[in-house]
C-alpha cells in the first residue's frame, strides 16, 4: 500500500472525527495564546509583548551586582512597574493590590486624602524595610512592637504609643502591617490563588525570605522543579497529541518527520536551559530562543494540520 493510501490519514478519517480534531486543534491553539498573554503580565517588563533577555535573566539567573538583600527586601523594593508577583515587586500590595476595590475607593477622596493615604501606605512599606535593615528581628515581630531608626508618617492603626512633634510615628506594630499587606493574600484560602501557594502565615515559612544575599535571587528550586513537572507532563501530553495528529496529515514526509517531534524536541531543551540558567546567565538568554523554536513548531502543527483537515494540504511524497 502507498504511503498515499493509508488507511491512518487525517483526509481518510470520517467528517465527524476530522471535524473533533480541527476543534481540538483551534481550542489549544487558543490555551496557548492564552498562556503567551500570561507571559506578558506576568514577567514582561513595561513596554515589552514578551519578556526580554534582561527580564529572562532577572527570573532565572537572578542579578548578582548590587548591595546584599533579602528576597523580601528586593520585592519591596523593586520599582511598581514590574509584574506583580515572586519575581517582580510587590509594592502595590501597599496601594492598589491591598484590597480588591482600590481605584474606586480611592477615586472617591478628596486630592488630600489621596495623597494622605499614599504617604501612610508608603510609611508602611518603610516600617517594614526597616525592620529587615535592622536584622529583621524575630522577638519584634512576635511581640508586634518594633522601634523605627528614624519617624515616619503611617497608618494610625499601626503606631504604639506616642508621635513625634510632627505627628510621626516612633513605634510600630510590625507583625500587623505585615499580616494586613502580606499575609491577606500568602496564606491558605488567601485573597490570591498565586500567593497562597507560598504561606507567609508563620515565622518558619517567613525566615527563608529574610536570607541576605548578593542581589536578586535566582528562581527558587522548589518553585523551579514545580514547573518543570508541569510542563514535561502537560506540555508534552499537549505536543504529543498535536504532534501526532500533524504526523498523520498529507504534508511530505520529510516535513512531517521534522514538525511532527520539534515542539517536544525544543521543549526539554528549553527547561534544560531553566536549570542551567542558575548557573550561568547565557543560559538565561538562550530561553528566549529554544522558547521561539517551540512556539513557532506548535503553531506550524495546528495551522498545518487544519489545512490538511480541510483538504488544503499539499498530496504526500
Amino acid at each position: 500500500m502507498s504511503d498515499a493510501n493509508r488507511v491512518f490519514s487525517l483526509r481518510n478519517l470520517p467528517a465527524p472525527t476530522r471535524a473533533v480534531l480541527a476543534v481540538f486543534l483551534i481550542v489549544i491553539g487558543c490555551g496557548y495564546f492564552s498562556g503567551l498573554v500570561q507571559l506578558h503580565f506576568q514577567h514582561a517588563s513595561p513596554g515589552n509583548l514578551l519578556p526580554d533577555s534582561k527580564d529572562v535573566v532577572r527570573i532565572y539567573h537572578g542579578e548578582p551586582k548590587g548591595e546584599p538583600k533579602s528576597k523580601f527586601q528586593q520585592l519591596l523594593e523593586a520599582d511598581e512597574s514590574l509584574p506583580f508577583n515572586g519575581t517582580g515587586t510587590m509594592r502595590p500590595a501597599f496601594t492598589t493590590k491591598s484590597e480588591r476595590r482600590w481605584k474606586e475607593n480611592f477615586a472617591k477622596l478628596s486630592p488630600e486624602e489621596q495623597k494622605k493615604l499614599l504617604a501612610e501606605r508608603e510609611g508602611e512599606r518603610l516600617a517594614l524595610l526597616d525592620w529587615l535593615k535592622q536584622g529583621a528581628s524575630k522577638d519584634a515581630f512576635e511581640k508586634d512592637e518594633f522601634k523605627l531608626s528614624k519617624p515616619l508618617i503611617i497608618t494610625e492603626d499601626y503606631i504604639i504609643g506616642d508621635k513625634d512633634a510632627e505627628g510621626r510615628a516612633i513605634q510600630v506594630r510590625i507583625n500587623a502591617i505585615f499580616t494586613d499587606r502580606c499575609v491577606r493574600c500568602h496564606q491558605e484560602s488567601g485573597a490570591d490563588k498565586d500567593a497562597e501557594k507560598y504561606p507567609l502565615d508563620e515565622w518558619q515559612h517567613l525566615e527563608k525570605y529574610l536570607k541576605i544575599e548578593e542581589g536578586s535571587a535566582p528562581m527558587e528550586l522548589a518553585k523551579l522543579a514545580q514547573t518543570t513537572h508541569v510542563h514535561l507532563i502537560g506540555f508534552t501530553m499537549m505536543y504529543g497529541l498535536t504532534g501526532l495528529i500533524f504526523s498523520l496529515t498529507g504534508w511530505p514526509t520529510w516535513t512531517r518527520v521534522v514538525l511532527a517531534p520539534w515542539p517536544m524536541f525544543w521543549q526539554a531543551i528549553d527547561i534544560a536551559c531553566w536549570w542551567l540558567a542558575r548557573l550561568d546567565p547565557l543560559a538565561a538568554q538562550a530561553i528566549l530562543v529554544t522558547g521561539a523554536l517551540v512556539a513557532s513548531g506548535f503553531g506550524l502543527q495546528v495551522f498545518g494540520s487544519l489545512l490538511d483537515l480541510f483538504g488544503l494540504s499539499l498530496p504526500r511524497r
